[in-house]
């Protein structure tokens, strides 16, 4: 059975990496990975009207899609109807926070009914890359080999633009999972690197469009890829 402090505890991570402050800051999301592999702990200890109740709860926590899709927070609420600019980067950043919290309900509802943590992420990060004729890790490799692993990169900072820093940080650990192995940690700083490299929206111009405008500002930045 689940203990109160450990689902409490659980409770309190989930509302903090889903906090619209979080959504503003262009870094990764801490606590991500700890988080989970707790809720798939409690998970294994519960039964399945336990398991049932946690889902309940954790749904219940989580931020729910606003009615109207150009409505802001409260907190953003301060921003006048004669700002029409910036009232759309916020309703832009406002989407973009629920299509994060979308990401996170994906792998909660999949840990939930009792998956490991890193392969739900790993799956996630995989399946957004859009590379349907690539395998990363073959069965029974060390790892995944450096050509695999450079051939994903542009993939992964183009499936992320259009989210925020928590479903930025989702992938990425998603990424970390898949090149799990002795260059797991070099691997993981690149992907890093790669994936919060460029904010959207950016701290000024239009966002980028496609995957060679986004090739051509990592470029610019002096990222190799």
């Amino acid at each position: 059975m689940a203990s109160e402090a450990a689902l409490g505890g659980i409770r309190y991570q989930l509302r903090q990496m889903c906090a619209p402050t979080q959504a503003l800051e262009w870094k990764p999301v801490p606590g991500i990975t700890e988080t989970l592999s707790a809720l798939a702990q409690c998970v294994k200890r519960a039964s399945l009207t336990e398991a049932e109740a946690i889902a309940a709860t954790l749904n219940s926590d989580l931020p729910k899609p606003s009615s109207d899709p150009a409505k802001l927070d409260s907190d953003q609420a301060h921003l006048s109807s004669d700002q029409p600019d910036l009232n759309s980067a916020q309703a832009k950043a406002q989407a973009q926070r629920q299509k994060d919290i979308d990401l996170l309900k994906t792998a909660l509802n999949r840990i939930l009914r009792g998956e490991d943590p890193m392969e739900v992420l790993g799956g996630i990060a995989e399946k957004n890359l859009v590379l349907p004729e690539l395998t990363i890790r073959e069965e029974g490799q060390e790892e995944p080999s450096q050509r695999v692993f450079d051939s994903t990169l542009l993939s992964f900072a183009s499936g992320s633009y259009d989210h925020g820093p928590l479903g930025r940080t989702l992938l990425l650990e998603g990424g970390r999972a898949r090149f799990a192995g002795p260059s797991e940690a070099q691997r993981a700083d690149k992907l890093r690197e790669v994936i919060f490299a460029l904010p959207n929206p950016p701290e000024s111009g239009e966002p980028l469009e496609d995957m060679s405008d986004i090739y051509q500002a990592l470029v610019e930045l002096g990222i190799d890829i």
